[in-house]
């Protein structure tokens, strides 16, 4: 059985501010729940739990350039609003003094 200092210890690392009712019934539910898991601990399986039935299969395509390369590198420059040496041109957003 979980205990109330158990419950006020929970809710204070969920950062729950909890009423004495509340407390209460949240305690009930977590024995409810801790209860539960523990008869689901007690049935005995005939087959194993984690059973491999190799219904998961990864279909991978071929390994091939879907179109050649800098095909569309002209268009994408020109719909940029700034380039730069043939790249897009971007706003610097980190001071890296190292660098």
């Amino acid at each position: 059985m979980i205990g109330e200092h158990e419950v006020q210890i929970l809710a204070e690392l969920s950062r729950l501010s909890l009423t004495e009712a509340e407390t209460g019934a949240l305690q009930r539910d977590l024995d409810s729940i801790l209860n539960y898991i523990s008869q689901l601990d007690e049935v005995a399986a005939e087959t194993p739990v984690h059973q491999d039935l190799n219904l998961v299969k990864n279909v991978l395509r071929e390994d091939v350039e879907p179109h050649p390369a800098g095909l569309y590198t002209d268009r994408l420059l020109e719909a940029a609003p700034a380039t730069e040496n043939e790249m897009v041109a971007v706003k610097k957003i980190l001071d890296n003094p190292s660098a």
